[in-house]
């Protein structure tokens, strides 16, 4: 009669010592293949128990050690088995270590837009990021905020004058040469009228100087002021030239006001825009400051 196997166990005649042997070998191999061997989801311990896999790793069939999930990753329970089990980290969270049991959430000033991240990204100049942020927050329109880890709307500051701000500004941005800006916290600059003239980052417009006019909207310099001609006037901050009254004349450029138009003289008339006197017809005579050929009148 031969042993037999039956479930781990043995069964041989006394007279049968040879196959006892082999068999006692046989059994002594599948215990300690199987007998030894950890259930998915556990490992052997440094006492040769089996313990539960840690949280953060996962143990496949026959795992001699936990397996660490990667950067980017968790697992926030025990026991489990597959590398799939890994999961990734939310947005606004991040896992730069191996074998992570949780993400944490980005500290205020930093953010993190996509999942499995593995380190949190700082939020940038012109936002703001709360603890856990997913997104940078824009400051507002009429802001602006240098701060690259800033944590807050309230570190977002109100643009000056002479500057605009659009919506997540990193600094503001001074007003383009032809427009100006008065108020604070503003997102667009108003054009610069006719009759005078803005640098860039003007707080208010600069009038054309007395004796030039400007006809033309967002002029960017000085220049644009053009000389008053003869026969009329400028005073400051002119959109179109004056021209000198009736009974007046001018036969000078850059003329800055009315009271610089000249007297028409006697024997002369001045219609008003004179540049010179027109005389009265022969045989006829004016007094001065005459205004048409009407008040010449003939010589008594």
């Amino acid at each position: 009669m031969k042993c037999k196997f039956v479930q781990y166990d043995v069964f041989c005649p006394l007279s049968d010592l040879p196959h006892m042997k082999m068999l006692a070998l046989f059994v002594l191999t599948i215990s300690l293949v199987l007998g030894q061997s950890c259930v998915p989801g556990s490992y052997p311990n440094e006492e040769g128990d089996c313990a539960e896999c840690p949280r953060g790793h996962y143990c496949p069939a026959g795992s001699t050690n936990p397996k660490p999930c990667p950067p980017g990753t968790f697992i926030p329970d025990l026991g489990h088995t597959s590398k799939s089990d890994c999961l990734a980290c939310p947005r606004g969270t991040a896992s730069q270590d191996n074998g992570a049991a949780n993400c944490e959430r980005c500290p205020s000033g930093k953010y993190s837009d996509t999942e499995k991240s593995k380190r949190c990204k700082p939020c940038g100049p012109g936002h703001f990021c709360p603890e856990g942020s997913e997104y940078p927050q824009p400051c507002p329109t009429g802001t602006f905020s240098t701060n690259r880890k800033a944590i807050s709307e309230d570190t977002c500051e109100i643009c000056p004058v002479g500057f605009h701000c659009q919506e997540g500004s990193g600094h503001p941005t001074p007003c383009p040469a032809g427009t100006f800006l008065p108020e604070m916290g503003r997102e667009q600059c108003l054009t610069c009228p006719v009759g005078f003239w803005c640098a860039e980052g003007s707080v208010f417009p600069v009038p054309c100087p007395a004796g030039t006019f400007n006809d033309r909207e967002a002029s960017p310099a000085l220049e644009y002021c053009l000389v008053c001609p003869t026969g009329t006037y400028c005073e400051e901050g002119t959109e179109l030239p004056f021209p000198c009254p009736a009974g007046t004349y001018n036969d000078r450029d850059g003329t800055p006001s009315t009271e610089e138009c000249l007297v028409c003289p006697a024997d002369f008339y001045c219609l008003k825009g004179t540049v010179e006197p027109f005389p009265c017809p022969d045989g006829k005579t004016s007094s001065t400051g005459s205004v048409s050929i009407d008040d010449c009148r003939l010589n008594a």
